[in-house]
């Protein structure tokens, strides 16, 4: 079974209390056996992660734990999405200043979160598991705007090729049951103001919409429609010259429009909520920075939840 995947938030709150958690293990058991037993590094020539000496003994008497049983006890509480995360927390901070637009954003996010509780932040991170309002912006919110602005700015700096990437484009949409139909209506909607007359019709209004942007990835499409996304895509404004049969044998007429993608927050807040596309733009990240697992375990698990990350 795939392993599922960890939403971002979900993962910046794991990682703050499995730290937490392994500060207070290290302390209480293992107070200066384990120094240099695995090291993180984020800079301009690499991130790494392993062991070393691995057969060196920590803890002995009945039972004996080496360095390479601590990292491995480690390996599967902190997961590779922690240490993922972890990586990328490291690599936001670099690329992320903290200027009016993320002051701006934490101070958004920080309204939102306080009104998850009548007693306010403070009372909301405590019950989260954190010490307090300050515990919980420096550990979650503030790395969390910092992850999202990092894609966030990805993607404005290359909105015109992750479009060509992922058949982004905008169009409405009338569904009927036949073909003929279809072709009447491309015959006669010549224009946006046809169309939308068309789509106000008695005979079509129940089957007429404004999709909006879509991408490739988009799970609310139509699987034939997804087939045909990149001719749609290419398309400029106008009625889509073709009938497109649908998978419940029903046909879609396409009106693509703004596809000079003028609307560009717009874009950039559809492609920056793609699961795929986030993916992608942090893969495009860790291998800027050189990131390197040299644990074979550890490698592998983060091959499997996130092939994109590691070569």
């Amino acid at each position: 079974m795939k392993k599922k995947k960890m939403t971002l938030k979900d993962q910046i709150k794991s990682l703050s209390l499995v730290k937490k958690i392994i500060g207070v293990v290290v302390i209480c058991v293992f107070v200066g056996a384990c120094a240099g037993f695995a090291y993180y590094q984020v800079n301009k020539d690499s991130y790494g992660v392993k062991v070393k000496n691995s057969s060196s003994k920590i803890v002995t008497g009945d039972i004996t734990v080496t360095k390479q049983d601590y990292f491995d006890y480690l390996l599967k509480t902190y997961g590779a999405d922690n240490v993922v995360t972890d990586a990328l927390n490291e690599i936001a901070e670099k690329e992320v200043k903290e200027n009016d637009a993320f002051k701006k954003e934490l101070k958004t996010q920080k309204e939102t979160y306080a009104s998850y509780s009548s007693d306010g932040l403070d009372a909301y991170a405590k019950e989260s598991g954190y010490e307090d309002a300050d515990d919980f912006v420096e550990n979650y919110l503030k790395p969390m705007v910092r992850l999202d602005m990092l894609v966030d700015n990805y993607i404005e700096k290359h909105l015109d090729s992750l479009i060509d990437k992922y058949d982004v484009c905008s169009f409405k949409m009338i569904t009927v049951e036949k073909e003929s139909t279809a072709l009447k209506i491309i015959d006669k909607a010549t224009t946006e103001e046809k169309f939308d007359k068309y789509m106000a019709k008695d005979d079509y209004k129940d089957n007429a919409e404004d999709v909006g942007i879509v991408t490739k990835n988009s799970t609310s499409l139509d699987s034939n429609l997804v087939k045909k996304l990149s001719k749609i895509s290419a398309s400029k404004d106008g009625i889509y010259k073709k009938a497109i049969k649908l998978s419940d044998d029903t046909y879609a007429v396409v009106y693509v429009y703004d596809h000079a993608h003028k609307d560009t927050d717009s874009y950039v807040s559809t492609l920056s909520s793609d699961t795929d596309i986030q993916e992608y733009v942090k893969g495009v990240y860790l291998k800027k920075y050189n990131f390197t697992v040299y644990s074979k375990k550890l490698k592998k698990e983060i091959k499997a939840t996130y092939s994109n990350y590691i070569d």
